[in-house]
């Protein structure tokens, strides 16, 4: 099936990144890891890199900037920057997972009525039970008294 046109997009954009990079950085990937960028690019999609310009103003997918952060954590990092990098990525997680569920809580999908409007609702409910409860109380209580009237009539 292969790798789709986004991805192949995303290692181009990353291949551009490293290419700017320069060759002291390049050398602490591991050459496998490279052969995938460099085999997976799409090689029509060419990518401009403005170097007086931040990473964040590149235009780059959320794809390749993954793959950015990634490599990054993995090879250009000493201990202590992948420490407090993952201590981040671990807080942003967090807050996104606290953000999501917030979003789709139940709460929020289905919010309640204000109070004067459930009032209503649950006085219309006790309202309805009680009916259906006298309505069975008064059948049963008419058939006794329908039994009650044939037996003495006869």
């Amino acid at each position: 099936m292969g790798i789709s046109l986004n991805k192949k997009r995303a290692f181009s954009e990353v291949d551009a990144f490293l290419s700017t990079l320069g060759k002291s950085y390049i050398n602490k990937i591991p050459k496998d890891i490279l052969d995938v960028i460099k085999s997976e690019k799409d090689e029509s999609y060419k990518v401009k890199i403005d170097p007086d310009i931040s990473i964040e103003s590149q235009d780059f997918s959320r794809e390749a900037i993954s793959i950015i952060l990634w490599l990054n954590l993995e090879f250009f990092c000493n201990d202590e920057q992948k420490e407090l990098l993952e201590k981040i990525y671990s807080n942003n997680q967090k807050l996104y997972e606290k953000e999501q569920k917030e979003k789709y809580s139940v709460e929020n999908i289905f919010p309640k009525n204000n109070e004067k409007n459930n009032e209503k609702n649950n006085s219309l409910v006790k309202k309805e039970k009680q009916n259906l409860f006298k309505r069975i109380l008064k059948y049963i209580n008419n058939l006794f008294k329908n039994k009650l009237l044939n037996l003495r009539d006869e």
